[in-house]
């Protein structure tokens, strides 16, 4: 399997607000430990309501426009004696006998499309808005590819189709409500893999079909966290359509999409190794301390070019107070040790 890492962005914490995160065109800082799950949820949020915040609504509005546009040419073609009659079925067959019908099923076909394709364009836009580029309609669109990424789309559309088919069937015996019951348990606890694999072809960074190992080797470790942050990410938006009358289904959409993306980046950042680039993930001036820079020695144990505390039954070296606050370098007394020196003739060192 080919998993194109590429390089992460250099964070060095200098020049960066602590709040960046939350703004759009800001790259997302991925930490250690484990998956955070509040800060998932809320990053959704708040890149969605920032400054491009119409950029996320106009993509997901399109398809619902649309869908519109093509029921209400529809009905337009229902005679207005049908409306009048206030009966369902006469409206029915009016529709039926008219073009509308036509109408109808090109409209929901159509809708389904450019749901499709809007979808392609959220997912391309919030991978762009976590490397750190803004979000734009002249940008939306480009370094997608394409190819790969309706092919990713077919192939887990295909597989969910597979596990949910069963449980579609109009009346189905025992047999076939047990089956589907099971392939619906099996679907959901599948569910962390499922939206997490487009996201590797959408990226860049596997084919279509690679995507699924790498999603699979990469929610392993997490499964449990990434499942959990899932059905807390559904309850959220459930009860946000509720208590926003059905308002809330604009912004759904676009905050799942980028509660997706947090999840993502921060699992394939796991995979390409959490502060490997310098400053990736800890504040300045943290970790190991730069050659050249003092260091209190670790006891009875040299380093080379570093001077040391001088042991029991040794004279302290030249140039050293103590084994603190020393530049490297400096010779210390003591045989066979890095930074030994020839001493004047007639020099006799203090044993």
């Amino acid at each position: 399997m080919t998993y194109n890492s590429y390089p992460q962005n250099n964070f060095d914490g200098y020049g960066q607000e602590p709040m960046a995160s939350g703004k759009s065109g800001q790259p997302l800082t991925v930490m250690q430990g484990p998956l955070p799950i509040g800060e998932a949820i809320s990053f959704g949020f708040s890149r969605f309501f920032t400054s491009q915040w119409y950029v996320y609504l106009l993509i997901s509005l399109v398809p619902i426009v649309l869908g519109a546009i093509a029921m209400g040419a529809a009905f337009a073609q229902i005679p207005a004696s049908a409306w009048q009659s206030g009966d369902p079925n006469v409206v029915a067959k009016a529709l039926f006998a008219s073009s509308g019908l036509g109408l109808v099923i090109g409209g929901v076909f159509l809708a389904m499309i450019a749901a499709f394709f809007a979808s392609l364009l959220l997912y391309n836009a919030a991978v762009k808005d976590t490397r750190g580029v803004k979000p734009t309609f002249g940008n939306v669109a480009q370094g997608l590819p394409w190819g790969q990424t309706i092919l990713v789309f077919i192939l887990v559309g295909l597989l969910q189709g597979l596990l949910s088919g069963p449980g579609q069937v109009p009346e189905p015996n025992a047999g076939v409500a047990v089956v589907g019951t099971i392939l619906f348990l099996v679907q959901f606890f599948l569910m962390p893999f499922l939206y997490m694999i487009p996201w590797y072809a959408v990226d860049g960074k596997t084919s279509a079909v690679d995507a699924f190992k790498a999603a699979w080797e990469d929610v392993k470790p997490h499964y449990w966290r990434i499942l959990l942050a899932f059905i807390a990410m559904g309850f959220i938006s459930i009860l946000l359509v509720i208590f926003t009358l059905g308002l809330g289904v604009l912004v759904v959409m676009p905050v799942i999409t980028l509660f997706e993306a947090f999840i993502y980046r921060w699992i394939s950042s796991h995979r390409d190794g959490v502060g490997a680039a310098p400053g990736v993930g800890q504040a300045p001036g943290y970790g190991a301390a730069a050659p050249g820079y003092p260091q209190q020695p670790q006891a009875g144990y040299p380093q080379p070019g570093y001077p040391q505390q001088p042991q029991p039954g040794q004279a302290q070296g030249y140039g050293q107070s103590g084994g603190y606050g020393q530049a490297p370098g400096y010779p210390q007394q003591g045989n066979g040790q890095p930074g030994d020196f020839n001493h004047p003739e007639g020099y006799t060192p203090f044993q």
